[in-house]
């Protein structure tokens, strides 16, 4: 994401929590079995920066710079409308760099290109646009949940 789209992303997110019915939404949070501790099982936090969106709907790949007793701040998390149980897909956002070099690397993600929902021009993507980027990082976790 441009640093514009994710100013504008963390601002609406805010703008969120200002609803009545934020607070149910909240409680609505959770965590895949070995995140436990690592990420607070909430809907939001003003401290989860997003980096990476889903172009097909609003969710993300980010920074959590709110991290549960056993996480670490700078970890990279999923969260998102669509996002309610958190995973952690990368310890920083280093070794998530280290891990989409490896994955185009070895041909598991091709270079592709994806339209949007607004049938703009096609943009770069990793991998088969039918596939989302944020099951992948979920199998990844699944296989190596600490790493």
């Amino acid at each position: 994401m441009s640093t514009r789209k994710i100013r504008r992303t963390w601002t609406l997110w805010r703008s969120i929590e200002q609803y009545p019915d934020t607070e149910s939404l909240q409680e609505s949070g959770a965590v895949y079995p070995g995140a436990e501790g690592m990420i607070k099982p909430l809907w939001t936090s003003p401290g989860w920066i997003p980096l990476w969106s889903d172009p097909t709907r609003p969710d993300y790949i980010g920074l959590d710079l709110d991290p549960g007793p056993a996480g670490t701040p700078g970890q990279i998390i999923n969260f998102g409308r669509n996002e309610e149980r958190h995973f952690l897909c990368a310890h920083n956002f280093t070794d998530l760099l280290e891990f989409l070099l490896a994955e185009v690397t070895t041909g598991a993600w091709p270079a592709t290109a994806i339209v949007d929902d607004d049938g703009n021009e096609p943009f770069p993507w990793f991998g088969d646009p039918e596939k989302s980027f944020f099951n992948t990082l979920h199998d990844r976790f699944e296989t190596h949940p600490r790493h």
